[in-house]
């Protein structure tokens, strides 16, 4: 077999010859070269649009996805919520005795919990608007729940303090007691605030200048005495009944009292001033 060699022969005015070799080495034309150039661009340009696409992609259909998850679940109640009604209740329960301030401690952020339509804020049983406190929110619906939060409220008011050293059973006069200011969360509960409410009353026990008149430190003086007779008003759900009976027992206003009434029967109430017994039924 005879060796192949390039063909290197061309036609000129229909008939052949020979290239030269600079006409061999000059290669493809300048319009084949730009057209080369532009195929060669454009095969570029689709392989960048393809992987931005591909870097595009994942990051839209885990948008959508979330988009689809977060449709699909039920609302929920932004746990920072409840910050608000728990503050607005212990303000108004210390409006009443002085200035309030009141810091409540945020729920857990990560607490899930269901939307709410109604938050109503309440003190639990036994807690105090003052001081260390706790206060709960609860969910009136539709679904119900109740988160209870730490809070620290400081009360600036008014309380009746001991002018000087005071005896046990001294009566007391407007002389012996001082109005000061401070903080009633730190001191004992029933401090008295009225300089009247405590005029005339006899002392249950000793105290010492600056010591704070509480509730009880006065002896109670009573509006009804055993043996007195006293005017009975018995009520209940939708009536009220007024009578006569015999007091059984010493009471001060706001007290417990025995009471016998014309038949002999003993009923308990709260006496008043006025020889005014109150029953509750």
């Amino acid at each position: 077999m005879s060796p192949h060699f390039p063909d290197t022969t061309a036609y000129q005015e229909g008939q052949p010859t020979e290239l030269t070799g600079a006409e061999q080495r000059s290669g493809p034309s300048l319009p084949l070269l730009c057209v080369l150039m532009v195929l060669g661009l454009i095969v570029l340009l689709l392989a960048i649009t393809e992987a931005v696409a591909a870097d595009t992609h994942p990051a839209v259909h885990a948008k959508a996805a979330d988009s689809s998850l977060a449709g699909g679940r039920p609302p929920r109640q932004e746990p920072a919520s409840l910050v608000g009604p728990a503050e607005q209740l212990l303000l108004q329960e210390g409006a009443a005795l002085g200035e309030v301030h009141v810091q409540v401690t945020p729920p857990d952020p990560r607490l899930d919990l269901p939307a709410c339509s109604t938050l109503e804020a309440f003190l639990p049983p036994g807690a105090r608007g003052q001081g260390h406190t706790t206060v709960a929110v609860r969910c009136q619906g539709p679904t119900r729940w109740t988160v209870y939060l730490q809070a620290q409220v400081q009360v600036i008011g008014t309380y009746l303090a001991a002018a000087r050293p005071l005896a046990a059973g001294q009566v007391l006069a407007a002389n012996d007691v001082v109005l000061r200011s401070g903080d009633l969360a730190e001191l004992p509960a029933g401090v008295m605030s009225d300089t009247d409410s405590v005029i005339g009353h006899p002392l249950a026990g000793a105290l010492a200048p600056g010591q704070a008149v509480r509730r009880d430190s006065l002896k109670s003086v009573p509006v009804v005495v055993s043996g007195q007779s006293v005017h009975l008003l018995v009520s209940g759900r939708g009536f009220q009944v007024s009578g006569e009976g015999i007091a059984v027992g010493n009471a001060g206003d706001g007290q417990s009292v025995q009471v016998r009434t014309p038949k002999g029967n003993l009923v308990s109430g709260i006496a008043h001033a006025g020889a005014l017994v109150e029953v509750r039924l």
